[in-house]
């Protein structure tokens, strides 16, 4: 179950999280239950980055006991929609980060 963060100065332009999510549930042939997305957005003073670029960053959290292929296809394809889906007047980060134990708790 990927968890997959996008992180992104405030615009007028939004992120289409919905076509991310579905497109990579498709490719990766990931359940679509199975994946978690959350867009924040920052104000330009709410962030410094040194090289005075701007950037969209992503980071991605998944589990270690899925294979490494999988990791990794999962990481290439993310680049990948990035790349297509996303506004391509910032660069953009990716970052994935592999869990060796973690906990989640689903409180209704």
């Amino acid at each position: 179950m990927p968890f997959i963060t996008i992180q992104t100065k405030k615009s007028n332009n939004k992120i289409n999280i919905e076509e991310f999510g579905r497109t990579l549930s498709h490719n990766m042939k990931i359940s679509l239950d199975r994946i978690n997305i959350i867009v924040k957005y920052f104000e330009e003073e709410d962030v410094f980055f040194g090289s005075g670029n701007d950037y969209i960053v992503i980071s991605i959290w998944v589990s270690e006991v899925n294979e490494k292929e999988f990791i990794d296809d999962l990481f290439n394809e993310v680049k990948h929609l990035a790349g297509n889906l996303l506004n391509n007047s910032f660069r953009i980060s990716v970052i994935c980060n592999i869990v060796k134990e973690g906990h989640l708790a689903l409180i209704h």
